[in-house]
């Protein structure tokens, strides 16, 4: 190294066959960009605004309007599809969890739900898999836990089932009776399911809850703050349009309101060819 000629503000790199130099500085704005079988190079960055190739939803429950029995208000529009939709109640989240939709009483005869389209009281789903490798989040805590009464069962994800097992789907599900208590990861099609087990139990903070699907839609992957659940499902993944869903739905007795606290949505998808 003490044998390169020296460059003000250079960056060091190596040719295709390993001979080390400095690249000069680039200018203002520039990023160092990769080239396969070349060594990198000075150029533009890649503007960010790109709706035709990448698809980003986000809602941050922040300043929603007073929601009726079946709609909720915010970024999106969230309804109930066939429930009742988790409402901007008196509770307020924790300090860097601003702005969460809670669910009222509910009995083991409804429950409370997000759907991110809905046509006549049911979900209206309005994606299918296989067109691009997509991310989906969910951040949210519970702050009370299933018990034997009330008993509750918590399904997030992708769906399009109202109150009860997914028909077709990809999601997480937890009650205090199944699995000891610990996080399921499903998928649906055509109502049969495969579900596996994860070994991480439920507890009473918060959580990113995160889905990865690969471009194909043939593999996915399921995550509880960056820490994957188990191996990647690869059967029953949906054919048939689906969409964005939260649900809680009662078992057994009366759940408490504000049992579930939804903090932040977000979804990612990168199409395998722009529109």
């Amino acid at each position: 190294v003490s044998g390169l000629s020296t460059a003000n503000n250079g960056t060091l790199i190596t040719s295709a066959t390993g001979v080390p130099s400095y690249l000069a500085n680039g200018t203002t704005g520039q990023v160092l960009t990769a080239t396969t079988g070349s060594p990198p190079s000075w150029g533009s960055a890649p503007s960010s605004f790109a709706p035709n190739t990448t698809i980003q939803l986000i809602d941050d429950f922040i300043g929603v309007n007073t929601p009726t029995t079946a709609v909720q208000y915010s970024n999106y529009t969230w309804t109930a599809g066939g429930g009742s939709v988790m409402t901007y109640g008196t509770t307020v989240g924790d300090s860097g969890h601003n702005g969460v939709l809670t669910n009222a009483v509910f009995t083991n005869a409804n429950a409370a739900q997000l759907f991110l389209n809905e046509a006549a009281g049911a979900p209206a789903p309005q994606m299918i898999l296989g067109g691009g490798a997509i991310t989906l989040n969910w951040v949210f805590k519970l702050a009370t836990l299933s018990i034997a009464s009330p008993r509750y069962i918590l399904r997030c994800g992708f769906g399009d089932t109202s109150a009860a097992a997914q028909a077709n789907g990809v999601y997480f599900e937890y009650s205090d009776n199944v699995n000891s208590g610990q996080w399921q990861f499903i998928t649906a099609k055509a109502s049969v399911l495969t579900t596996s087990n994860s070994t991480i139990a439920a507890n009473t903070s918060y959580h990113n809850f995160q889905i990865t699907i690969n471009a194909a839609g043939t593999s996915c992957a399921f995550f509880i703050d960056g820490v994957s659940l188990g191996t990647a499902i690869t059967t029953n993944i949906p054919v048939l349009a689906i969409t964005p869903f939260f649900m809680c739905k009662g078992s057994v007795g009366n759940v408490a309101a504000s049992s579930v606290m939804v903090d932040l949505f977000y979804m990612t998808q990168t199409l395998t060819t722009p529109r």
